[in-house]
């Protein structure tokens, strides 16, 4: 994909705010003209020249032409800024991506993907309100968006308000029973709750349907460690190590070492 740098996307940006402005004063020209038509045949101002009836007949004309379509373009363009705010997105650009996500909710008020992508954007930056009005909205615009009820079940767990948290995770799932992410991430919650089955059952879920999510395997490793079920957790930290060959997670030093301490701690236990 073609990014614009911020500099080429806000001139462009300004453009687009021209035009649109030229094409709202055009409607305006026209909706005042359709207006006095209709007060002149109605009777309820005065009938003036032929000139003037033939001016209004002009402007209904003017009104019926085929070939202007604003809201379809405006779609067009919300699409590409919405494409370049992924990007950005990506990049770790945050402020960049939100910008062309703003830029394409003007253009199209209605693209509930763009509120979700820039609600995203906004958790990453630890703006839970901002993140939330526009999970909320996204959802507003599509009731079976999925993705949003998990992004917003985040925001959620975020603030410690897990019973909201748990009902938009449920129904993430319901409305797309494959969504792993979904499983992965209610299964962290359930963790934190201590509601260890539930957490096991959610992982094992999650690896049936993506077997290389290394997350799923650190935290039923974790949880076995939680449990005192040594020899669980260190089979799960080396599946753990196994999938993220060529990762760079940043855990695998600290899950070597604990797999080494508790290999430690089952020697000296059997050695009793």
């Amino acid at each position: 994909m073609n990014i614009k740098s911020p500099e080429e996307n806000k001139e462009q940006f300004s453009k687009e705010r021209v035009n649109r402005v030229i094409a709202i004063t055009f409607a305006v020209f026209i909706f005042v003209g359709i207006v006095m038509s209709v007060c002149y045949e109605m009777d309820l101002i005065p009938k003036e020249t032929e000139e003037k009836q033939s001016y209004i007949k002009e402007v209904k004309n003017l009104f019926h032409l085929d070939n202007v379509d604003f809201v379809d373009s405006d779609k067009g363009e919300a699409k590409t800024s919405f494409q370049d705010g992924k990007a950005y997105f990506d990049e770790g650009n945050f402020d960049e991506a939100i910008w062309s996500f703003n830029n394409a909710l003007i253009l199209n008020p209605e693209f509930a993907e763009a509120y979700n992508s820039r609600g995203f954007a906004y958790l990453y930056l630890n703006k839970f309100d901002l993140a939330m009005q526009d999970f909320n909205k996204a959802i507003e615009l599509n009731p079976e968006f999925f993705e949003a009820y998990l992004n917003r079940g985040k925001v959620y767990r975020s603030k410690h308000k897990y019973k909201l948290a748990f009902r938009d995770f449920n129904k993430a799932l319901k409305l797309n029973p494959e969504y792993s992410e979904a499983y992965i991430i209610r299964a962290n919650l359930y963790a934190i709750n201590y509601e260890f089955e539930n957490a096991l059952r959610d992982c094992d879920r999650a690896i049936e349907l993506n077997p290389k999510d290394h997350r799923a395997y650190f935290l039923k490793a974790v949880i076995y460690e939680e449990w005192g079920k040594d020899e669980e957790a260190i089979k799960f930290y080396g599946k753990y190590i196994e999938v993220t060959v060529g990762l760079d997670t940043g855990l695998n030093p600290i899950v070597k070492k604990t797999i080494k301490e508790l290999e430690k701690k089952i020697d000296s236990s059997s050695s009793e």
